[in-house]
């Protein structure tokens, strides 16, 4: 049952993310989850968003290498893929009123308190509208379109979205939204006894992958936990990524670890293992490149990685990963030597 209903979520998930983009906010662990909530909503209706780039945070350089911002909670899978983010929702109305001025300046510019002690910073970034996103639980998804029943914003910040994902305040609500679809889906096909049969086995076997993605707890296996440690090292070390010049701060390994975490219940494993990490961090580091800009880049050739879910490039796609999965062990061997690999990452896991 559960072989059969992770091969049915899989193509769902295939389905989608091939054609759309899609914004989550809130615990990774549900990542799967909702994947697979909105492409059984949506693979009926043949939705197809048009191309558009994640929405991204980058920092103002103020030197040679501008960190990454992890502590933005932001994280940007891949091209047509997935953003997650997860403190967008605790901006103020005054920040909120800096999205209108995207519409006519085609930035976007979130001024944010990293701490109450630290100053503010000002992070800067092409918008694109019509994005798939979620804002303050405030925009609600209502059949095919948005609408702002408790908003107090002007229409023109619903209309810079074209899909919200609530995971947190109104989760039951959202799963109750489901809910009634899978059942308006069963009443459908009573028509055909056959059809009806297959598709009640399909819900069945979908609502058991669901439930079975909340309740797991995914640990790291020791060959994900021992990459993760030398590729921080190594980072920290070097100043720079694989792809891209800048200093990690601590907080990579947590945004990393969530990543892998959700890979790996993406594919049903018992554990998060190596190959798991090994796309955690080809996707960081397609984030990292993504808001760093091209002047911050390693190499040349890292300017376009190919879109991980194009079916056309599916033997581009894997041949990429075997190379870049030899870069990465390169990488982290020649800059953690062995006898003092994981001394670095100790050392600032500490102040975690």
């Amino acid at each position: 049952m559960e072989h059969r209903t992770f091969i049915v979520a899989k193509a769902l998930v295939y389905l989608v993310s091939s054609s759309l983009h899609i914004l989550i906010i809130g615990n990774e662990s549900r990542v799967a989850d909702i994947l697979c909530q909105t492409a059984l909503k949506y693979a009926e209706y043949g939705v197809i968003h048009r191309q558009q780039y994640p929405l991204t945070l980058a920092s103002i350089p103020k030197n040679k290498h501008p960190s990454f911002i992890v502590s933005a909670g932001s994280i940007a899978i891949g091209d047509n893929g997935i953003t997650y983010l997860e403190s967008i929702d605790s901006l103020n109305k005054a920040q909120i009123k800096q999205l209108h001025t995207t519409f006519e300046t085609k930035t976007l510019s979130i001024e944010v308190n990293k701490s109450e002690e630290a100053s503010k910073i000002v992070y800067s970034v092409p918008f694109n509208s019509n994005i798939w996103a979620y804002h303050d639980s405030r925009l609600w998804l209502n059949a095919e379109r948005l609408t702002e029943p408790t908003n107090d914003l002007s229409s023109a910040l619903a209309d810079a979205f074209s899909l919200v994902l609530p995971l947190n305040e109104i989760e039951y609500e959202y799963e109750e939204t489901i809910e009634d679809y899978l059942d308006s889906k069963l009443n459908s096909d009573n028509e055909q006894e056959l059809i009806d049969q297959r598709t009640s086995q399909w819900i069945d076997d979908l609502r058991s992958f669901l439930a079975y993605v909340r309740m797991i707890e995914m640990p790291l296996s020791y060959e994900a936990e021992c990459l993760l440690k030398k590729y921080f090292c190594a980072c920290r070390r070097t100043k720079r990524t694989l792809f891209s010049y800048t200093e990690l701060p601590v907080s990579t390994t947590d945004v990393l670890t969530q990543v892998c975490e959700a890979i790996a219940k993406c594919n049903a494993h018992i554990e998060a293992t190596d190959s798991d990490m090994i796309l955690a961090i080809y996707l960081f580091e397609i984030s990292t490149m993504t808001r760093l800009g091209c002047e911050n880049l390693v190499n040349e050739r890292y300017r376009s990685p190919p879109v991980l879910t194009d079916p056309h490039l599916i033997d581009t796609i894997e041949q990429s990963m075997i190379l870049f999965s030899r870069e990465l062990m390169f990488f982290c061997d020649e800059y953690t030597p062995s006898s003092t690999q994981y001394s670095t990452y100790n050392q600032q896991s500490s102040f975690m």
